[in-house]
């Protein structure tokens, strides 16, 4: 059988650039100016009319440079950092795609992504210039067309000092490109899990296993605007049943720690794209370390937490797990990898006032997530306790489980999960042979995940 997502669907509206569905929609316009992004070690913070003039005035300055759509793509190697949203928007706005690069890989494993994608373009970290120098160099791409962000380096130009430049000069700021529905708005590497190869690096710890034919996966700026829509419509979902009680917060909004990295896609829809789609203020932090995540806890007193499995781990099993408080966290997710039960328990255990905890399935092929744990006031509860389950479609999803054979599954029957919607990427970048295994004609993507689901719903 087929199964489509309980929430009410995603309006189907003409295809915008993902940067004006961010920062143009009348309610955003309307919308008291907070706090977007803070750097979490040195207090440095920007508000959300900040970001948008900052991303206006760095869109200029990089059609400034020469960057072209359809022409170019710029690679993206750097850490976290305050400057991420600022560049990623920027090339959103002028619909030049990025390509997403592993901050921790070896300088072989960028160099092939950098092949991979044919980036023109790169712009690196100042901690990275070096290593973007040498792989550039490698490539035959001009030491002029490598930039920094988020950072100086003596005699490079930064984007921070580009944005100077326009600002000093005043040119007629560039207005957002048209864009199509397959317009293509970035290239990630996929981590994938089992069945079909999506790639070989995940979220924390790089591994390349066949670096030459390591697909990158092209999402679309109508593929940004349905999973932006995503929890929209779930928030309005929870809303008819739960109206929450105003935030113990500065402002009043949520605050996240941004603990995941932006080069994965995880990290950069809920620590940037999402986060912009509703109020709310993300603490940034350079890279996972479990002692800076306790202190930017202890200084912050964030609400909330999207983390890894791998993350969670370290946590619950530091020092300071028993000494900390985390009573202001109200709600905590984990996707990307399995997370296995007793490190839930635990970590729910020391969480005490976390009245939401959920888990996430998604892929970089479908833009984030598909499935997720609904909230446990939705659907009259009937979600609710169910160890086992991984959750329930998000808005716009359809799927169905597959045999082997080819045939459909019955409830309760495991095989491969192939799903279908707005969110489901363009193919994979310059790579037929993999774009036709996995993206199949008819609008399904084979996950190569094995999943079973209820006559309910629940995966």
């Amino acid at each position: 059988m087929n199964w489509k997502s309980l929430y009410p669907p995603i309006p189907d509206v003409p295809t915008v650039n993902f940067h004006d569905f961010l920062f143009e929609r009348p309610a955003v316009r309307d919308q008291e100016d907070y706090t977007a992004f803070i750097d979490g070690p040195s207090g440095d913070r920007i508000t959300f009319r900040q970001v948008k003039e900052r991303v206006a005035d760095a869109a200029t300055a990089l059609d400034g440079i020469g960057l072209k759509n359809g022409q170019d793509i710029v690679g993206i190697l750097s850490e976290n950092s305050i400057e991420f949203p600022i560049l990623i928007l920027a090339l959103l706005k002028l619909a030049v795609p990025f390509s997403l690069l592993p901050a921790y890989a070896t300088e072989a494993e960028v160099s092939t992504l950098v092949k991979l994608s044919k980036a023109t373009y790169i712009f690196a970290s100042a901690k990275l210039y070096l290593l973007a120098l040498r792989i550039a160099k490698e490539r035959g791409t001009p030491a002029d067309r490598i930039f920094t962000f988020g950072g100086q380096v003596n005699g490079v130009q930064s984007l921070a000092e580009l944005i100077d430049d326009v600002r000093t000069r005043k040119p007629p700021r560039v207005p957002s490109h048209p864009v199509q529905d397959k317009t293509p708005a970035y290239l990630a590497f996929s981590s994938g899990t089992s069945g079909l190869p999506k790639g070989s690096y995940d979220c924390q710890f790089p591994l390349m296993k066949e670096a030459n034919s390591l697909p990158g996966v092209m999402i679309s700026h109508r593929n940004l605007y349905y999973s932006g829509m995503q929890p929209m419509i779930v928030a309005l979902t929870v809303s008819k049943v739960f109206m929450p009680p105003a935030l113990n917060t500065p402002e009043g909004i949520p605050i996240t720690l941004a603990a995941a990295p932006f080069y994965h896609a995880m990290g950069m829809h809920n620590g940037i794209l999402r986060l912009l789609a509703q109020p709310g203020t993300a603490i940034i932090i350079p890279k996972w370390d479990v002692n800076l995540a306790f202190d930017m806890i202890k200084k912050y007193s964030p609400t909330n937490m999207t983390i890894v499995p791998s993350m969670i781990y370290q946590m619950v099993t530091s020092p300071r797990w028993e000494t900390e408080d985390l009573s202001k966290l109200l709600s905590m997710g984990s996707g990307a990898a399995y997370l296995p039960p007793e490190l839930r328990k635990k970590l729910l255990k020391g969480t005490p006032n976390v009245g939401y905890f959920y888990i996430g399935y998604g892929m970089s092929e479908c833009t984030l997530a598909a499935i997720l744990t609904p909230f446990p006031l939705l659907f009259d509860g009937r979600f609710n306790n169910r160890p086992n389950m991984t959750g329930i479609l998000l808005p716009g999803i359809e799927a169905r489980i597959v045999r082997d054979d080819g045939t459909l599954a019955a409830p309760g029957e495991p095989g491969e999960l192939q799903v279908k919607s707005g969110t489901v990427g363009l193919g994979y970048w310059e790579n037929e042979k993999a774009t036709r295994e996995a993206f199949l004609e008819d609008g399904w993507l084979r996950t190569g995940d094995r999943f079973s689901a209820d006559a309910d719903g629940a995966f």
